[in-house]
C-alpha cells in the first residue's frame, strides 16, 4: 500500500477532480458539508478574506481522501494566531463523518497530521462540531498517538445537540413515544386532515429553490414576533448561500421543504432540511403566526410528518442541532456532545497564544451573543422600537 497526499491551496484546482471527490463522499457516507457542491457554495459565500487549503490522499492512484480547510488569523488578530479549519460544517449541527477511507483512516491521518506540520501553512489545526455519537470524534481524540514530534492535541466540548434517531417503521417509532404524545398526533392528523382539509406537500429541485423566498419571509416574521430578526438576517449571504446549494442539488433531492397547506393553499407551516447519507439535517422551521393559525398546534404535527417521509426514504437520524429543547426530547430524542480538537505546536508561546484565543471566543461568546443577544437585545428592542441587527463578524469569525 502507497499513500501520497498533495496540498490544494485553490478550491478550482481541487474540483477538477470533482466527479472522484463526489464518489468519495457518497460511497463512504460522509456529511453532507464535505461534497464538493456544498464546499464550493461555502467557499464562493463565505470564503473572502480567507485561504484555501486541503489534503488529498490517494492509495496507489485511487482517491481515499479530501480534507477542506480554510486559513485565517483567528480574532484577536493581534495574536497573530493562523488557524487552519474545516471548510463546510455549520457551528450547531454535527460533523459525524469525514471525507476518508473508513479503511484507511488512521494510516490517511497520519498522512495529513504529519504533512500539517512539516508545511507550517497554520500554527493549528482545528477540526470542529465532532459529535459523540460520530465515527470522526474516536478517530480523531485516538489520533495523538500519530503525531510528529512536537506536536499535541487538544479537545474541548462546544455544546450539547439533540438527535432524533429514526425507526425501521413509523408505526414503531409511535410506539417508542408516550401515550399522551400518541393519541396528540393521532387527533391532530384526524382534525387537521380530515376536518381543515390541511395537506403536506414535499419540494425539492427547481420547487424548492422557488419557495425559499416565502420561507425567509415566513421564517424571519415568525421571529420578529420574538424581538429577533432571524436566522436570514443574523447570518449574512445565508439566503444566497442556500439558494445556489439548492440550485447545485436539485437533480440529487438533498435540499427540500416539507410545507403544510389548507385547503385553499394558503402555506401554515414549513420544515427547512437537507438529507444525505442516511442523516437528516434539521435546518429550520417557519410557522404561520396568525392567531387562527397558532391555535391549531400544526407545529407538533408537521415534525410527525416529516419524520414518517424521512423513515420511508431510509433516513437513520435527524440532527436537530445544538440546545434543549421539551418538543424535540419527547420524540424519543437524544442529546450528545460536540466537540472540537485542535492540532498544534506543543512549545509554551504557542500554547499560551492559543489558550487566549479560545478564552476569547468564549468570553465573546458569553457577553455578546448569549447575554446581549439573546436575552437583552430582544427585550431592548421592544421597549424603543430598535431594528433588529445581524450578528458581530467578529463573533461570526469564532464560530465558522
Amino acid at each position: 500500500m502507497t499513500l501520497e497526499v498533495t496540498c490544494f491551496n485553490s478550491l478550482d484546482a481541487l474540483l477538477k477532480l470533482y466527479d472522484e471527490w463526489r464518489l468519495l463522499c457518497i460511497e463512504n457516507r460522509s456529511d453532507i458539508y464535505f461534497h464538493p457542491l456544498w464546499v464550493s457554495n461555502w467557499w464562493k459565500h463565505f470564503g473572502s478574506g480567507r485561504s484555501f487549503l486541503a489534503y488529498v490522499v490517494r492509495e496507489n492512484g485511487r482517491l481515499v481522501a479530501v480534507l477542506p480547510f480554510y486559513m485565517e488569523l483567528t480574532p484577536p488578530k493581534i495574536l497573530n494566531l493562523r488557524l487552519a479549519r474545516l471548510c463546510g460544517p455549520i457551528h450547531y449541527f454535527a460533523v459525524f463523518r469525514l471525507p476518508i477511507d473508513e479503511c484507511l483512516t488512521s494510516q490517511v491521518l497520519e498522512l495529513v497530521l504529519n504533512t500539517f506540520a512539516a508545511n507550517k501553512q497554520a500554527h493549528f489545526l482545528c477540526f470542529q462540531s465532532l459529535s459523540e455519537s460520530g465515527e470522526a470524534w474516536p478517530e480523531l481524540l485516538g489520533a495523538e498517538r500519530l503525531l510528529p514530534a512536537g506536536f499535541a492535541i487538544i479537545q474541548e466540548k462546544l455544546d450539547d445537540h439533540t438527535l432524533i434517531p429514526m425507526q425501521s417503521s413509523f408505526e414503531k417509532f409511535l410506539s417508542g413515544l408516550s401515550r399522551k404524545r400518541r393519541v396528540k398526533y393521532r387527533k391532530a392528523k384526524d382534525y387537521l386532515e380530515q376536518s381543515l382539509g390541511i395537506s403536506t406537500k414535499y419540494l425539492s429541485g427547481i420547487e424548492a429553490e422557488a419557495f425559499l423566498p416565502k420561507f425567509v419571509h415566513m421564517h424571519s416574521e415568525q421571529w420578529l414576533r420574538n424581538g429577533n430578526a432571524g436566522h436570514f438576517s443574523d447570518w449574512p449571504l445565508s439566503m444566497e448561500f442556500y439558494r445556489n446549494v439548492l440550485r447545485d442539488f436539485g437533480p440529487e433531492e438533498k435540499g427540500r421543504f416539507y410545507v403544510q397547506y389548507n385547503a385553499e393553499g394558503r402555506i401554515l407551516a414549513a420544515q427547512f432540511c437537507f438529507v444525505h447519507a442516511g442523516n437528516c439535517v434539521a435546518l429550520l422551521t417557519a410557522r404561520d403566526m396568525s392567531a387562527e393559525v397558532r391555535q391549531l398546534g400544526i407545529g407538533f404535527y408537521a415534525q410527525m410528518e416529516r419524520i414518517q417521509t424521512l423513515i420511508e426514504e431510509g433516513v437513520c437520524r435527524i440532527d436537530s442541532g445544538t440546545g434543549l429543547y421539551d418538543h424535540k426530547l419527547s420524540l424519543n430524542a437524544e442529546m450528545t456532545s460536540l466537540h472540537r480538537i485542535l492540532i498544534n505546536r506543543n512549545d509554551w508561546l504557542t500554547l499560551l497564544r492559543l489558550r487566549l484565543v479560545l478564552r476569547w471566543a468564549d468570553l465573546l461568546d458569553l457577553l455578546y451573543y448569549r447575554v446581549w443577544f439573546i436575552k437583552l437585545a430582544p427585550r431592548w428592542r421592544r421597549l424603543t422600537g430598535a431594528k433588529p441587527k445581524p450578528l458581530w463578524q467578529a463573533w461570526i469569525k469564532t464560530r465558522l
